[in-house]
This record gives C-alpha cells, structure tokens and sequence, in this order.
C-alpha cells in the first residue's frame, strides 16, 4: 500500500454498487480496507492508516474534499484530507457533515460523558447528548445547526446560539417526524 507489496485486504468497504467513491470530475477515487494489520483508507494514490477501524471516506461532490472517521484504539478522530483532527471518546454518528460549498466541516464529538459541536475545529457548547444527524448547514454554508440535550429537554442551536425554548422529547419527536 505504500508502494511496496503488502498482503491482501480480507475486505474492501464501498458503497453499495462496489464502485468505490468518485467525485464529479472522476478525479478523485477513495476506499476502506481490512487487512491482518488494520483498516486502511486509500484516497487516490495514497494510504492513511492503519487503524483499529474507519469509515468509507466521502468526497464532497462540489469540492472534492475528502472526509471520514477513524479510530485508532479507543480514541475517534475525523480525517480531512488524510489530516487527523483532534481525538476524541467517541463521534456522532453521522458525523462528519461538510458544508454545502465544500469548505466547512461540522461534527458531533464526546470526551467523557460531555458532548460537543465542532466546527472548522472550533469547540462549541457542553452537552449530555446531541441529535443524531445534527449537525448540518443551511443551503447557503452560513449557519450551522444542531439540537442538543440540556438541563431541561432539547434545544436547537443555530451557530452556537440557542434558538427559541427547550423541547420535551415528546415535542422533538414530532418535529422530527414532520422533517422526516
């Protein structure tokens, strides 16, 4: 994988059709393999890893950036570009989100048991839980948005800034059910 014969790969994550991932262009191609010596991603012509585990990596359909998840013992991180972001107990699944025109990213990150919104690798808030699938950009890439687990129920945030009044989970529920 680095240039040299290496075994083969017990396993080959692609996407379902097993054509890997390509960006618009063609020029980019991205794939996970499980070797005996870990889980590698190949982005192009080079290989990152070996991890304890990684996620397909997806290229942003605009930009071409390239993103996934990757763990190396007990500790997660998100990978731009084949750059490891800060680690952390664990990620929101769903995570990373890239922005719309392909220059942000946004994540949901755990350490202990406080989780937290990342995005452009900046920190924002203390939480007991985040929504799966959040966070997410507006159309435009200018606000981030998430629903985090506070004190007294649910809150929405829009660029680290609480939006309107907590929400029972009974409430959050059929938001959630009339977005989906």
């Amino acid at each position: 994988m680095d240039g040299r014969a290496s075994e083969p790969a017990d396993k080959i994550y692609m996407p379902k059709g097993g054509v890997g991932v390509v960006d618009v262009d063609s020029r980019r191609v991205a794939c996970s393999l499980v070797t005996a010596r870990g889980v590698y991603c190949l982005l192009d012509d080079k290989t990152f890893g070996p991890y304890s585990d990684a996620g397909m990596p997806e290229v942003h359909p605009e930009s071409g950036l390239a993103t996934w998840m990757a763990r190396t013992g007990n500790q997660w991180t998100v990978v731009v570009e084949g750059e490891a972001h800060a680690t952390y107990d664990g990620l929101l699944p769903g995570s990373p989100c890239v922005s719309p025109d392909g220059r942000r990213i946004a994540y949901g990150a755990k350490r202990g048991k406080d989780w937290f919104v990342v995005i452009d690798r900046e920190a924002h808030g203390l939480y007991r839980g985040l929504l799966k699938d959040t966070p997410r950009f507006s159309g435009d890439s200018q606000r981030v948005i998430w629903a985090a687990q506070g004190t007294f129920g649910w809150l929405v945030y829009a660029n680290g800034k609480k939006e309107g009044r907590a929400l029972d989970d009974k409430e959050l529920k059929a938001i959630i059910h009339r977005l989906s």
